[in-house]
């Protein structure tokens, strides 16, 4: 009987009264998992406890179920066809292939058509009526008995889809997602083929990818990430699945600078002139698109540091007000040395204080924008604004460019060491360069003074 409140897969045995979690196994996936319902007994009769483990029964189902839909139709079969072998005695434990029967072969025939059909015997009238596929066992047996069973080559659509599988809940999932399928769309055309082979994938083949992507005019940056995006995909599933004798060919491959110059080396800083063209367009958008746009001038932090803060990491009370840069739940940081502490002045404060009025209990300090898709909607209205007010110029001027303007800032009125700390490109963090002290006194008043000196610390009034 399902329970009043309809959780999904949650039930209570009409028996025992004990809850369980139970979930139908889809049809293309029972030959490998080998049952029709996946079911896991919560062993209480209580409710709220039943509830309370619910989550990490539903996380192990899906945990099966995903790992199963990551494979191609074949190798699902092929698997199928293995155990179907070795449980009726056809196959010892540990083969993993097998010959077709040859018709002189009595014995083995006899064998193979005795197994078939004592799986047939086992099928339901309804199962029967249907017409047979792979997805019945005995069918499968017959069909081993005549083509024999080897194991399926990996193509490319089925290494991407175990790649994306094992990284459901990384902080980037969406962005490798489409990544990765940029990547297939090209290589597909490359190669002449819809979905090629992972071993027709050569030396060759990784060369006129990224020729033809610097023939099309990519940035670095892009070709660069492109080509990191294939490598990870090919290596993950080369070891996943034992391709011991395939050789990665873009392990390696040398990446030429385009016009010799790395894709931060083309990014422009935005001027003075630019950040006034700005602002009305800035100030149309949301709030919190706006907020990020300010903190990122005043502060000189990435857009995915400020959009992952959390009220936790923010200090309105301290005499000098901060905010502490560090990984949590929500995302990473770039390298070692971006965890640091970011004086808050300015602008940046009176917006931080503002929000934390207005915070409503939320973790999060832009809790609209603190999912996976987060990071990638807040670029895209802050570059819509930009190409509104005329500024905006494909890799040279994006949003990331006040960070670049903000290191120009900082240099003119601080020692370096101060500006790289403050962009956490200092080793170690924000104290490294200065025992245990941060000196965040002493960073607020260098950043202030940038700021003044720039233009910008009256802003928008600017």
């Amino acid at each position: 009987m399902r329970i009043s409140w309809q959780m999904d897969h949650l039930v209570r045995d009409k028996k025992s009264g004990i809850f369980k979690y139970r979930r139908r196994v889809p049809g293309d996936l029972q030959p490998t998992i080998g049952k029709r319902e996946i079911i896991f007994s919560l062993r209480t009769k209580d409710e709220a406890i039943a509830l309370g483990l619910y989550g990490d029964a539903h996380a192990k189902a899906e945990a099966v179920l995903n790992a199963e839909q990551a494979k191609s139709r074949s190798q699902i079969i092929y698997e199928a066809t293995l155990a179907d072998l070795q449980t009726t005695g056809l196959l010892a434990a540990g083969v993993t292939t097998a010959g077709p029967v040859a018709i002189t072969d009595n014995e083995r025939f006899n064998a193979y058509t005795a197994a078939a059909l004592s799986k047939f015997d086992a099928m339901t009238p309804a199962q029967l009526a249907r017409p047979l596929s792979r997805n019945d066992a005995g069918t499968r047996i017959v069909m081993a008995g005549f083509e024999g069973v080897v194991k399926p080559k990996i193509r490319l659509a089925e290494a991407i889809k175990i790649y994306l599988n094992g990284r459901q809940n990384a902080f980037n999932a969406s962005d490798l997602a489409k990544q990765c399928e940029l990547v297939r769309s090209a290589l597909a055309q490359i190669m002449e083929e819809v979905d090629p082979l992972i071993e027709d994938i050569d030396d060759d083949v990784a060369d006129a990818f990224r020729n033809q992507m610097v023939r099309a005019g990519k940035a670095t940056g892009t070709v660069r990430k492109r080509i990191t995006t294939i490598r990870a995909v090919l290596t993950f599933v080369k070891k996943n699945k034992r391709m011991k004798e395939y050789t990665n060919p873009f392990v390696g491959i040398e990446i030429t600078n385009i016009d010799g110059l790395t894709a931060k080396e083309r990014r422009d800083a935005l001027s003075l002139a630019d950040v006034k063209a700005c602002v009305p367009a800035i100030a149309a958008k949301s709030p919190s698109v706006s907020d990020l746009w300010v903190l990122m001038m005043f502060t000189g932090a990435r857009p995915n540091e400020l959009i992952g803060l959390l009220w936790a990491e923010v200090d309105l009370d301290h005499p000098t007000p901060q905010i502490e840069i560090k990984p949590n739940s929500l995302r990473r940081l770039k390298t070692k040395g971006s965890q640091r502490k970011v004086p808050l002045v300015g602008a940046a404060l009176d917006i931080m204080r503002r929000r934390w009025s207005e915070r409503g209990g939320k973790a999060e300090v832009f809790p609209q924008y603190a999912g996976r898709t987060g990071p990638n909607a807040v670029s895209a209205l802050q570059v819509q604004a930009m190409k509104q007010a005329g500024v905006w110029i494909k890799t040279l001027k994006v949003p990331y460019s006040l960070r670049h303007s903000v290191k120009d800032w900082m240099r003119r009125v601080a020692p370096q060491t101060f500006t790289d700390v403050l962009q956490g490109h200092a080793s170690g963090g924000s104290s490294a360069d200065y025992g245990s002290d941060d000196f965040l006194d002493l960073m607020a008043g260098h950043l202030t003074k940038a700021l003044k000196t720039a233009g910008v610390w009256g802003y928008p009034d600017i």
